[in-house]
Order: C-alpha cells, then structure tokens, then sequence
C-alpha cells in the first residue's frame, strides 16, 4: 500500500527529489559490499516510501523499533551472495515508483518481497518452514 501510495504523491512537493536522493544513498552503501551499510540505506529507503504515501499508519509502523531491530538482524545474512540482484530489484522499485504507474511499481514491489522471503527461507530452520499437504 505504501508503494502505491507513494507512487500517486510522487510529483509532489519534492518527493521524487527525496527518494532519488535515498535511491543514490543505497547505491553507494552497496557499492561499499558493507552489510550493515546497505541494509541500512534500505531500511531508510522504505522511510521515504513510506513518507511520501501520506499513510501515518504505514509510517508510524515501520518505525517502531522491531522493524529496526529485524533489520539490523539481516546484517550478516543479506544480501549475502545476492548482492547485485538486490540492488536491481530496489532499481526496478525505485524507477517504477519515479514512473508514477503505481501498477508496475506495486507489482515490481511485491516481486522484490516474494524474492527476498525465498531468500529469508535460507536462513531459516526447516522445522519454521511451512509444510505442504
């Protein structure tokens, strides 16, 4: 929803300076092959997404401490080797978002996350995995 959202509000009020500006700010962390440093610049990308979309809930949400905290705990583990896959996805969600087709950038979203959980499934144990009938 936040992606959507923030897609719609865009062109307004500086928006799309702001998220070029954490866009930029990714690429150089992951330029760094630091972990920490580019999940943070992740973490901080998904602030302005949610800041630009207007929605306070969705703000207010994904600053409380656990989203922080999860992030800091994928330090060490993403991207692991998935560092150039990473960074083309958050591409393909930051240029749709640009775009303003709130449909590409939500399905270009929702692409990175079903991604990134099968990536997430590494580190699990399999006894959390969810088994099939």
């Amino acid at each position: 929803m936040g992606v959507r959202l923030a897609t719609r509000k865009i062109d307004l009020d500086g928006n799309k300076e702001q998220l070029t500006l954490r866009f930029k700010e990714m690429e150089r962390a992951w330029g760094t092959r630091q972990d920490s440093v580019f999940v943070t610049s992740i973490y901080e990308f998904h602030h302005s997404v949610n800041d630009i979309s207007g929605n306070h809930f969705i703000a207010f949400m994904y600053r409380r401490g656990h989203f922080s905290f999860f992030n800091k705990q994928l330090s060490g583990k993403l991207p692991g080797g998935h560092w150039n896959e990473y960074i083309l996805n958050y591409r393909r969600v930051y240029e749709t978002i640009i775009s303003g087709d709130e449909h590409a950038a939500e399905s270009a979203f929702s692409n990175h996350m079903q991604w990134a959980i099968g990536i997430l499934k590494e580190y699990l144990p399999e006894s959390a995995l969810p088994t099939t009938p």
